[in-house]
């Protein structure tokens, strides 16, 4: 099995534009290999995973591999058009960009603006001080759930030496899991999906190791299988919407915009406002400093 971060160098010396200026990056990240999708736009280009995340003119999120032409998407000189998107037929190893402050979540690759997803990765390591085994399954592997190959690969991965108590946690992280959580009546992948998931929370593995699944996904929640979300599986959902009035002046006070928010606000929207501040302030100046753009 295979972790999704394979590699990590270090590399505090340069910096990335994102949408609320220059950042400084913490570490470049190797990950296993993904499809490759090219994706062209008026003014740019750009080689990315399948379900590398850009933004519509609306700040919604979407997989490359999910865009059609004409749509309109967030680059560093405003929204651009999609003039095509591309399957390269091929695959290879990607890298992720891990910035010190950890509150920013956004990027320029290319100068489009990316999503750089930081919940699951918090997650993961207060999981990891809590001495919690992490497994990190691609979804293009997921068939594998359940079976006795998986199954004797999770014995034997548990460490011998463990105690009692710390050997019951195995937590199972699987991103961009529509293919194994989609209705079973209506899904593109197939019906076998949800079952290797309720198969894999279930039975004498999940009570000898007490296994738990993460799964993150970009659907309505309308769609995903009612089996997996009644209230014995689904332990915990969140979602990610805008913030109340309250918590979006919260935040706007913190970043120091000059700004009062009248209606909820998305934090995309939020740090949107950030950025146009510092680009006010940084027009005629130039950056000294080493940085990452990823030009063409």
């Amino acid at each position: 099995m295979g972790k999704k971060i394979i590699e990590t160098k270090l590399c505090d010396k340069y910096e990335i534009l994102t949408d609320d200026g220059f950042q400084d990056i913490l570490a470049l990240h190797k990950t296993i290999p993904y499809q490759v999708y090219k994706l062209s736009l008026d003014d740019y280009e750009l080689k990315c995973a399948d379900n590398h995340i850009v933004f519509l003119e609306d700040y919604t999120e979407i997989f490359v591999k999910d865009l059609i032409v004409g749509q309109k998407i967030i680059t560093k000189d405003g929204v651009q058009e999609v003039i095509s998107v591309e399957n390269c037929g091929y695959e290879e190893n990607m890298y992720d960009i891990e910035l010190k402050d950890e509150n920013h979540e956004k990027y320029y690759t290319n100068d489009i603006l990316s999503h750089n997803t930081y919940y699951v990765r918090r997650l993961v390591r207060d999981l990891v001080k809590r001495r919690k085994k992490i497994l990190y399954l691609p979804n293009n592997m997921t068939d594998s759930l359940g079976t006795p190959t998986f199954n004797n690969f999770l014995l034997g991965w548990v460490d011998d030496n463990m105690t009692e108590e710390d050997r019951r946690g195995i937590i199972i992280i699987i991103e961009d899991a529509e293919r194994v959580l989609l209705k079973r009546d209506n899904n593109p992948y197939g019906a076998d999906g949800v079952s290797m998931i309720l198969n894999s929370s279930d039975g004498i593995m999940n009570d000898l190791l007490n296994i738990q699944l993460i799964v993150t996904f970009n659907t309505d929640i309308a769609n995903i299988d009612e089996a997996i979300l009644r209230k014995k599986r689904a332990i915990s959902i969140r979602e990610f919407t805008a913030l109340d009035v309250a918590d979006s002046q919260r935040l706007i006070d913190h970043l120091g915009i000059q700004h009062v928010a009248s209606d909820p606000m998305c934090v995309a929207d939020i740090y949107s406002l950030k950025q146009e501040e510092e680009d006010n302030l940084l027009v005629g100046k130039k950056k000294n400093k080493g940085s990452i753009g990823f030009k063409k």
